[in-house]
């Protein structure tokens, strides 16, 4: 591998030339002569044909093969100790198994069995009840459990009232909530715990009010996998 050491040079001077044959080579010869090699003029030239494409018969011209230029470039993937073989083994081995379970939550968010979309009307839905968001009596609808990030929300333009999406825990207390607007929110990944449902809220709303049809609420976002504890692993050991 070292006796073809000057060949990396030697191709670092080829890629950058432009000027045709002559300059190429000379420097090239250098650097062979350097080396104490033998045989530098003909190995340039070899050298020079492969990093060249192929116009017509200039190989034959050069008596440069494919074969000798298949030659060349092996050489060089030796000097810089390429083993494609070794490549395509790393490629085809089965990955530990500690990993599939990463491998798998990372996946989740493009996974269609995980992704979830709703839209809803909190004013017109039959599930509503009274709640209170950032201290203003509201109307909260709950809906899918816990854990699932939510990532997109959009309402349509004109929608008249303040709506909004968060976490609710069981006994209806809003944890979090973010506003909706038609420009929407997009990108996101807002946490919804296991023991919390997504809520679409209308904020100083009243039960009896009548809903607008254009203040339905789209949604959308992913249940995630959770991935387990490796052995010897705590929660502490993964606090910040």
């Amino acid at each position: 591998m070292r006796d073809m050491a000057w060949v990396v040079a030697a191709w670092g001077l080829i890629a950058g030339c432009t000027e045709g044959a002559v300059v190429i080579k000379v420097p090239v010869q250098k650097q062979c002569a350097a080396a104490q090699r033998w045989g530098c003029s003909e190995q340039a030239d070899g050298a020079v044909a492969a990093r060249e494409p192929s116009v017509g018969g200039e190989d034959a011209e050069r008596g440069v093969d494919a074969k000798h230029r298949s030659s060349v470039l092996a050489s060089v993937d030796e000097a810089y100790g390429r083993d494609e073989s070794e490549e395509d083994a790393a490629l085809a081995r089965p990955l530990p198994s500690s990993a599939e379970p990463v491998l798998l939550a990372l996946a989740a968010s493009v996974d269609p069995s995980r992704l979830l979309t709703e839209s809803i009307t909190p004013l017109r839905d039959a599930a509503r009840t009274s709640c209170d968001v950032n201290g203003k009596a509201s109307v909260c609808v709950p809906r899918q459990p816990g854990p699932v990030v939510v990532t997109d929300v959009v309402v349509p333009a004109g929608c008249p009232a303040e709506l909004y999406v968060g976490a609710a825990d069981a006994a209806g207390t809003v944890r979090w909530a973010i506003p909706v607007t038609a420009a929407g929110t997009h990108g996101g990944n807002f946490f919804v715990r296991g023991d919390e449902h997504v809520t679409v809220a209308a904020r100083g709303a009243a039960l009896t009010q009548p809903g607008d049809v254009r203040c339905a609420v789209t949604w959308s976002g992913f249940r995630p996998r959770i991935v387990p504890l490796m052995p010897g692993m705590t929660a502490a050991t993964l606090a910040p």
